[in-house]
């Protein structure tokens, strides 16, 4: 019998209007649902879930929500048999509900558990944490950190430290920190990056790489970004794009990463690799 948990930021749904989405969510599922497990961290939230015994993971939120409860499934193993992950649309891109179950809303997508399959997730892996669209190291961590600190109500002065990060991500951008080795079958060589993004390609069996290397303003105008192309190449000595199964990455200093939108610090030598099939999920009928 599959037992649903709903994983949702308390904050989410404050309020009467909050209440009442969330009501609505509930009387929606086609699966006997455990309960909200609601915490600020949402992956301590997925956690809790796995452990009372929930097999269905249903997140409330966005792509890094989604996330966290991959990654919940991946630390305790889930096999074929669960627990499965059911990402709902209900942050601000979307981008991975969409993938799965296309326009379908939450209620749609919850109403359709009841018969819904069992499939597979084509995810990445940054060292040991989980990645289900994008990873990205360097200055474009950089500035979404200055773009979370002048969105957080919490921070006393999130004027001072959004320019504080958005002048740290301008000395990402024009000096390169990072070095990295991609291995995308073809030659493979140490390159020199202000900053990459790798992002799963669930088609190409591999992670898409665009890679930035730029030591000043008028290195802008050269470089043509060409993002997730099918074949390695070099555009104008700046920028370098093409499919990994495999990438390492080395710096000086803590590596500024962002997973899915969500931005945090790593150490001085990552390691991402593609991860076909890394995460259970159910699937609509007609999806």
């Amino acid at each position: 019998m599959k037992r649903a948990a709903f994983i949702a930021n308390p904050r989410k749904f404050s309020g009467p209007d909050g209440a009442a989405r969330l009501a609505a969510l509930k009387d929606a599922c086609a699966l006997e649902l455990m309960g909200v497990f609601e915490d600020d961290d949402p992956l301590a939230a997925a956690r809790k879930a796995i452990e009372a015994g929930a097999n269905v993971i249903v997140t409330l939120g966005g792509d890094g929500t989604a996330r966290a409860g991959a990654q919940a499934l991946h630390d305790c193993g889930a096999g074929d048999d669960g627990p499965f992950l059911v990402p709902l649309p209900l942050g601000t891109a979307n981008l991975l509900p969409k993938r799965i179950y296309g326009q379908a809303g939450a209620e749609a997508i919850l109403a359709g558990l009841a018969d819904a399959k069992p499939g597979r997730l084509d995810a990445g892996l940054m060292d040991a944490s989980v990645f289900l669209i994008a990873a990205a190291a360097g200055f474009p961590t950089t500035f979404a950190r200055a773009r979370e600190a002048i969105r957080d109500p919490r921070r006393p002065h999130r004027l001072r430290d959004a320019m504080s990060r958005a002048v740290a991500g301008m000395v990402h951008l024009f000096g390169p920190r990072l070095r990295f080795r991609a291995d995308g079958g073809g030659a493979v060589r140490l390159r020199q990056a202000s900053g990459l993004m790798a992002a799963v390609e669930p088609r190409a069996g591999a992670l898409s790489l665009v890679a930035v290397n730029l030591t000043s303003p008028l290195d802008l105008w050269g470089a043509t970004l060409e993002t997730f192309v099918e074949s390695t190449r070099e555009i104008g000595g700046h920028v370098h794009a093409g499919q990994a199964r495999a990438l390492r990455i080395w710096s000086r200093r803590p590596i500024p990463v962002m997973l899915d939108g969500e931005p945090q610090y790593a150490g001085t030598r990552l390691s991402v690799t593609f991860a076909p099939a890394a995460i259970p999920l159910l699937l609509l009928e007609d999806a």
